[in-house]
């Protein structure tokens, strides 16, 4: 995965309430695609508030995910701009690989 920086904007239902938007790419060895998540779906990943709001915080946890393998689950869309597919993610579950091949054999 290769996470860019948050973008930060206000709710619109709770005016004082911050959010968070992160782009990132996942790659799954055939071909990359760009993804999304919210402030709501960071924590599946590990992050707490404090490193979704602090960019020091936030790149030294996105640092540690990188190479971690892991199942999302979202929806999909057509970028027109780009001409390229990419993924609104809604849940994220951490992978086992030994259990996956075990499953599937």
């Amino acid at each position: 995965m290769q996470f860019f920086d948050p973008k930060y904007f206000d709710d619109k239902k709770e005016p004082e309430k911050k959010r968070a938007l992160v782009n990132f790419i996942l790659d799954d060895g055939s071909e990359t695609m760009r993804a999304l998540l919210n402030d709501r779906q960071l924590p599946q990943l590990g992050f707490t508030e404090e490193e979704v709001f602090s960019l020091e915080h936030f790149n030294k946890r996105k640092a540690e995910l990188l190479g971690e393998e892991m199942l999302f689950a979202g929806s999909f869309k057509t970028n027109t701009y780009f001409n390229k597919i990419e993924m609104n993610i809604e849940r994220i579950d951490a992978l086992d690989v030994q259990k996956l091949i075990q499953e599937l054999e």
